[in-house]
């Protein structure tokens, strides 16, 4: 890539434009010259020979992270292409109603709902790079949304929004520059997910081997654990610092953040359990989200939220391998069935200390562990991997679609 890449804008040229400050060999062209715009339409439900057919029929959801749209929740006919209005390949697809701003490039020709207008792209334009030009604006595109109870940008105002436009040539090289680095990405977004498939499959295999062998026995949570074994004292001096973990701190299974700094004279009233380094929290409420982690802060005065347990492994048993149980579906499933209420549905303390769980010898709890938490280390590289990748992404995005940094170019 380095050598594709000319860095300076020292010594060049850049002139003022509707599109902002651009080289001066650049364009600063409105979205109705770059292509025809069509917006789509949902063609009727109550006649079945519009629907169920080979085309793609767009809308929002389907439109992700990836650059473009494979595959769709519904299909069309023939017929039903032709009155939503035919989305030729490679047309990029812009969301203009309510969640404005999603963009996609078509695979296939296709078809789109009304919440989405496309740009059919002329010569002037690529559209690898009219998609990434695009991505890069986005948050200037939300705000030509109306101030309505629904955000919408309609086909003629969309048509007027203005993009900083470079030779087509530059356009190809940008464009192949930012498509490698998106292929970069799903190829290792496809690898954490390949793994986690493995990860699961594991946990399912070794977990059920409690069924077959007589050497392993059932016992519970309570037995491996002791569980919210420590609650803060009431008597504490009101300036007292502590590092405070709550619900919103577990972003996904075994995903926790930094702890927030908190005073004990302004702190939640949930902020109570004591949580030392090695422990395990488990939501208690809403489990089937799976707000759980293990707990590797090395920090004194560390506070949970009333709405964890805390489980803290007895000396017997494998953290690991405890840790692992609880991401289990069988742990899951253990408590949704006792969740209780219909607002904030929760279990309690005894009913994660009841939970039976399937118990080896320490030293087949200890290979076990190794196997799995060897899974979970490769799946926070891959992942530590592709938020590189994608930060390096934005970071070129933001350079090479302003003109900032060029490229060589025939």
């Amino acid at each position: 890539m380095g050598n594709q890449i000319m860095t300076l804008r020292m010594g060049q040229k850049f002139k003022k434009t509707p599109a902002g400050e651009i080289p001066v060999d650049w364009e600063s062209v409105a979205l109705h010259d770059l292509g025809q715009i069509i917006t789509g339409g949902t063609p009727s439900t109550k006649l079945a020979h519009l629907w169920d057919g080979q085309f793609m029929f767009v809308t929002p959801t389907d439109m992700g992270d990836s650059r473009d749209v494979r595959s769709t929740q519904r299909h069309v006919s023939a017929g039903g292409l032709e009155v939503a209005g035919k989305i030729p390949k490679m047309s990029v697809m812009v969301t203009c109603i309510a969640s404005i701003g999603k963009m996609a490039l078509a695979a296939e020709d296709c078809c789109t709902n009304q919440q989405i207008n496309s740009v059919v792209c002329n010569q002037r334009v690529i559209p690898e790079f009219l998609y990434y030009a695009l991505r890069q604006r986005s948050r200037v595109l939300k705000g030509f949304a109306g101030q309505t109870a629904v955000p919408i940008i309609n086909k003629s105002t969309f048509g007027t929004f203005v993009l900083p436009i470079p030779p087509v040539a530059e356009q190809h090289k940008i464009a192949q520059i930012l498509s490698s680095m998106d292929d970069a990405i799903e190829k290792t977004k496809a690898v954490i997910k390949e793994t986690a498939e493995l990860k699961k499959a594991l946990v399912q295999k070794l977990f059920s081997l409690g069924a077959t062998n007589h050497k392993w026995t059932t016992s519970t949570v309570g037995d491996c654990a002791d569980i919210n074994a420590e609650l803060l004292d009431e008597k504490t001096h009101p300036n007292a610092r502590f590092q405070y973990i709550d619900i919103s701190s577990v972003e996904g299974p075994g995903l926790l953040t930094a702890p927030r700094q908190i005073v004990f004279q302004t702190a939640p009233s949930r902020a109570r359990r004591v949580v030392r380094a090695g422990d395990i929290l488990v939501s208690t409420v809403r489990p089937y989200l799976r707000a759980f982690a293990k707990v590797e802060f090395k920090i004194e005065s560390l506070i949970a939220s009333t709405g964890f347990a805390v489980l803290s492994a007895r000396p017997c048993v494998n953290r690991e391998f405890l840790y692992q149980y609880i991401l289990s579906d069988p742990f899951v499933k253990y408590l949704e069935e006792r969740m209780t209420g219909s607002n904030y549905p929760a279990v309690n303390a005894s009913d994660v200390s009841l939970c039976p769980i399937p118990l080896p010898l320490k030293a087949e709890q200890d290979k076990i562990a190794d196997i799995l938490s060897s899974t979970d280390a490769a799946i926070v590289r891959q992942t530590t991997e592709k938020t590189h990748l994608e930060s390096m992404k934005s970071a070129l995005m933001q350079v090479l679609l302003t003109g900032e940094v060029r490229v060589k170019y025939a």
